[in-house]
């Protein structure tokens, strides 16, 4: 995983995929705003955008991935979220995650993310999972569930 802070924006960029040697098929470069308490998981293979809230800050992210780095493979908190079949337009995009998220995602087709409720659990880290620093989200692709 290649990691980018921007303490100022208040900002991590975090990129996860073949590109980092990673297992997974795809390439995802997650930016998480941490002003706005959004994330967004950009799958550059597909087009896709999911956008979600997050409660993180900077320095936990920071902490976690740290202790990662250094060999923790600690079991982490999961919960497993559902995409919103609706395509969100740019505007509806910056009212919800805020501009630099709108930004981030502006040339991929965009999707809430919506928490399946009661579905909070523990889990090691996949190497094919959004990975949203404290936790893992765990979604399906879009020819999967048929967008």
């Amino acid at each position: 995983m290649d990691t980018v802070y921007d303490t100022l924006e208040q900002t991590g960029l975090y990129t996860l995929g073949e590109d980092t040697h990673s297992s997974c098929p795809w390439t995802t470069i997650n930016l998480h705003d941490y002003k706005t308490g959004m994330v967004a998981f950009k799958q550059v293979n597909t087009g896709l955008c999911y956008i979600k809230p997050s409660n993180e800050s900077l320095m936990e992210a920071i902490e976690v991935i740290r202790r990662e780095k250094m060999g923790d493979k600690r079991v982490i908190p999961s919960e497993n979220w559902k995409i919103d079949q609706q395509v969100l337009p740019y505007a509806t995009v910056e009212v919800i995650a805020g501009h630099n998220i709108a930004e981030f995602c502006k040339d991929y087709e965009v999707h809430n993310l919506i928490q399946v409720p009661g579905t909070q659990h523990k889990q090691k880290r996949s190497p094919c999972t959004l990975i949203c620093i404290g936790c893992t989200v765990i979604v399906t692709t879009k020819e999967q569930i048929g967008l």
